[in-house]
C-alpha cells in the first residue's frame, strides 16, 4: 500500500489543497489518493482506493454546507481501511509491504499487528532505537543510522535471493532483534550490498513481524515493492489516471476505478495470451499492450459499422434528413 499525488490548479476540484505531491517530490496544489495493490511473481493489480481529504479542506467543505457532510482521515487511517478491506475481501497474501512513511508511525504499525498481519516495511535512517554500540556501558537511544554506521563487517551474512523481476541478487544482511522506540523489539535487517558499504543512501533497514521466515524470502517478498510504483507510472503515462477534467467526488472516483479496471484487463488479457493472438508484434511495454487493445477495438468498431450500416447511418443523420447507402465489405 501506498499514496500517489495528482497535481491540480485551483480550489475547485474536490479534495485539492497546497500538500506534498510526492509525483513532484515538493508541496503543491493537487490531490492525493492512498491505495492497495496486490503482487505476485506472474501479475498485479489495484484492489482499492481512498481519497485523502486535508483537513483544512474538510472544514471549509463543511462550512459551506452548513452540515458535517465530510470526516477528515489521516492517511494512516485511510491505510488501515484499506488493509480492514482487503481482510473483509478474503484476499490471501504472505505480507503487507508498507511504505516507509506509514512504517515510521509506530500507531500505524501498532493497528496492522493488532490485525494478526504479517508486514515487511522499512525504517528512515532517523528512525530511534535502543542499541549497545561498542564502547558504551548500557543499551542507549540512537538514530537508526548511528547502528549501521557502528556494525562490524562481521555482524553481515551474505544472502541470496531472486528479485521479483526474477533476477538473481546477492547483499549482505544483518539480522537483528533491535528495541524500536514506540514499539518494542522487533526483527530489523540491515541490508548493504557490499560488508564495506558506508553510504547510508545504499543501504536499506528493513523491519517485521514475520520472526520465521528465512531472510532470503523476506527480501524476495520485499522486492514486490516496486510494482506499486510501477502502476503509478503505467496510470498516469499511459492511462490517465491523474488527467481526468471532471471537478467533483463520484466522477474523480469513478476515472480512478477505470483506470483500475483498464489496468486489469490488459493484465488479464497478457496472462491469457490474447496478445499473441491479436498481433504479430512482440509487444515488450505496457503501452504497445494498450496500442494493441485500442486498434482491435477500432478494427471491431470498423467491421461493425460495415455489418450495421442502418444504425449508425439512422443515429447520425436521421435528425438531418440525409440518407446513406448501404456499405459493403
Amino acid at each position: 500500500m501506498d499514496d500517489t499525488g495528482n497535481p491540480k490548479s485551483g480550489d475547485s476540484t474536490f479534495a485539492t489543497r497546497r500538500q506534498w505531491i510526492g509525483s513532484l517530490g515538493k508541496v503543491d496544489r493537487g490531490q492525493v489518493v492512498v491505495t492497495s495493490h496486490y503482487a505476485d511473481s506472474n501479475k498485479d493489480w489495484a484492489i482499492d482506493h481512498r481519497p485523502y481529504l486535508p483537513e483544512k479542506w474538510v472544514q471549509e467543505a463543511n462550512a459551506r454546507q452548513n452540515k458535517e457532510v465530510y470526516t477528515f482521515k489521516s492517511k494512516l487511517e485511510l491505510g488501515l481501511e484499506l488493509i480492514d478491506d482487503i481482510i473483509k475481501r478474503g484476499i490471501q497474501y504472505s505480507h503487507i509491504l508498507i511504505d516507509g512513511w506509514y512504517g515510521n508511525s509506530p500507531d500505524f504499525i501498532k493497528g496492522v499487528e493488532e490485525r494478526i498481519c504479517s508486514y515487511i516495511t522499512a525504517l528512515y535512517a532517523n528512525r530511534r532505537v535502543f542499541f549497545h554500540l561498542p564502547g558504551e556501558p548500557t543499551r542507549n537511544e540512537h538514530y537508526m543510522r548511528d547502528i549501521v554506521i557502528a556494525l562490524e563487517d562481521d555482524a553481515f551474512c551474505e544472502v541470496g535471493y531472486t528479485k521479483a523481476n526474477g533476477d538473481s541478487c546477492i547483499v549482505y544482511v544483518a539480522d537483528m532483534i533491535i528495541k524500536v522506540k514506540g514499539l518494542g523489539k522487533r526483527r530489523i535487517l540491515i541490508v548493504k550490498p557490499s560488508k564495506s558499504e558506508k553510504n547510508l543512501d545504499e543501504i536499506e533497514v528493513l523491519m517485521t513481524n514475520d520472526s520465521d521466515s528465512e531472510v532470503s524470502f523476506l527480501l524476495h517478498s520485499w522486492s514486490f515493492r516496486d510494482r506499486i510504483d510501477k502502476f503509478y507510472e503505467r496510470g498516469k503515462d499511459d492511462l490517465g489516471f491523474d488527467q481526468y477534467q471532471v471537478r467533483d467526488e463520484k466522477p474523480i472516483n469513478r476515472h480512478w476505478y477505470m483506470v483500475f479496471l483498464m489496468d486489469s484487463f490488459l493484465i488479464w488479457h497478457r496472462q491469457c495470451g490474447s496478445f499473441g493472438k491479436w498481433c504479430i508484434k512482440v509487444c515488450h511495454t505496457f503501452g504497445e499492450l494498450l496500442d494493441v487493445v485500442r486498434t482491435k477495438l477500432m478494427i471491431h468498431f470498423q467491421k461493425w459499422c460495415i455489418d450495421n450500416p442502418k444504425h449508425w447511418s439512422d443515429f447520425l443523420f436521421k435528425e438531418k434528413g440525409v440518407k446513406v447507402a448501404p456499405l459493403s465489405a
